[in-house]
């Protein structure tokens, strides 16, 4: 009897091992089906991975082109701004000489843009130093020539104010 117990128990677990391999067996045929679409997608992350550090290099080099041009405008900039801070400092200079040199001149205030002349009232017109003064008389042109350099002198004294 003990023989029959002993038989029946390797009966049995040969049952069950051969159970545990026909279970085996397909877990092993799922995983070599499974493993050829992993390997395809594996594939397919190799390439997109490719891809991605073509792209980097790609941007890596802009990037490298964008700073060497942003550095150079920079530079430019920087450049232009201090050749800006000189002009102005001359200019600056300018006026204090031109108004140490210039006499107190008292300027009629400015009448405001949008007033017009009323029918009465003389249109009163600055003399132009550009005009042509051949073929006035002698008094007149040497008028316009010694007012021509005091309107321009206070034009340029107004102006030189403005860009303080």
């Amino acid at each position: 009897m003990a023989e029959q117990l002993t038989q029946l128990a390797l009966a049995l677990l040969l049952g069950l091992n051969a159970v545990w391999c026909v279970l085996l067996h397909q877990r092993l045929r799922r995983l070599r089906s499974d493993g050829a679409s992993l390997g395809k997608f594996v594939a397919e992350i190799d390439a997109v991975i490719a891809r991605a550090e073509e792209i980097l290099r790609g941007l890596r080099s802009e990037c490298a082109a964008i700073e060497s041009r942003l550095r150079r405008q920079s530079d430019n900039a920087r450049r232009r701004g201090d050749e800006l801070k000189r002009v102005c400092d001359l200019a600056g200079e300018l006026t204090r000489r031109l108004q140490a040199e210039a006499p107190a001149v008292e300027r009629p205030p400015a009448p405001p843009a949008s007033r017009r002349p009323r029918e009465d009232e003389p249109i009163v017109r600055r003399p132009n130093p550009r005009r042509d003064t051949r073929g006035m008389p002698a008094t007149e042109a040497a008028a316009a020539a010694t007012a021509a350099p005091d309107a321009d002198r206070a034009e340029l004294l107004r102006l030189l104010e403005r860009l303080r």
